[in-house]
């Protein structure tokens, strides 16, 4: 070993997807240093309230940088799928932006989605969460997807953050994703499907006790494994526990 190196006392991996990677990469001899705790978010006192029966529309937000894993192209046509369907007063947030802006828009011109789909650009985080808990969202749904490359999500703070407010959400199979939603905390579409994407929205809005459902598995999950407070205790206990054995 080099001397000037100091060997870890544990590598913190924050899904088990990530620490199954890393295991093949350092061999199962260094499994007792590979501890999994989650990242997490903080946990408002309070779910988001019901829609507002005033308010006509069925809203999606997809908080998700506009990059090629994020899967944009599938929700887009879902939504297309959707309006077929007539599923009237359907609203999608795009509430971001990045190199892959003029193709999305190009696809929601190309299929006549102009008035389903908004692209809000950047906002502010502040709003976001303001948006989830005044009740404007009915959904959030991230369509990730496996790159070529073997790039995929790990587990999205973008999922943690609106189940913690009891938002229902839809995700795909890939990475840390099931990881989070398991158990019934979300649902679960196949990457790269928008078939399937639809009927997972379709269910939401229809379903009115699914809806309920997901969001209050969904806050649950948040608060037994992805809470912020109790999350960064552990990780100090941990790093605690660590000087006290090298004292020993």
């Amino acid at each position: 070993m080099n001397p000037g190196l100091i060997p870890a006392a544990f590598v913190r991996c924050i899904s088990e997807d990530g620490r199954n990677e890393m295991l093949h990469i350092v061999g199962v001899a260094s499994q007792d240093k590979l501890k999994l705790l989650h990242m997490g978010v903080k946990i408002p006192e309070q779910p988001s309230p019901l829609p507002n029966i005033l308010r006509t529309n069925f809203v999606i937000v997809c908080p998700a940088n506009f990059v090629p894993k994020k899967g944009h192209s599938f929700l887009i046509d879902a939504c297309g799928l959707l309006v077929k369907r007539c599923i009237i007063n359907l609203q999608c947030l795009l509430t971001s932006d990045g190199p892959l802006d003029a193709e999305i828009r190009s696809q929601i011109q190309q299929l006549g989605l102009e008035k389903v789909i908004c692209l809000l650009g950047r906002i502010q985080y502040r709003r976001l969460l303001d948006m989830y808990a005044e009740g404007e969202v009915d959904v959030v749904v991230l369509p990730s997807i496996v790159l070529a490359d073997g790039e995929r999500e790990g587990i999205p703070v973008a999922l943690m953050e609106a189940m913690a407010y009891g938002i229902p959400v839809i995700s795909t199979k890939t990475g840390g994703i099931p990881e989070l939603l398991k158990s019934g905390a979300g649902l679960l579409v196949p990457p790269g499907s928008s078939e399937e994407l639809a009927d997972a929205i379709a269910q939401i809005i229809n379903k009115e006790d699914l809806r309920l459902n997901l969001a209050k598995k969904g806050r649950e999950r948040i608060s037994e494994e992805f809470d912020l407070r109790k999350n960064a205790a552990l990780l100090f206990s941990m790093l605690d526990k660590h000087k006290r054995d090298k004292k020993a």
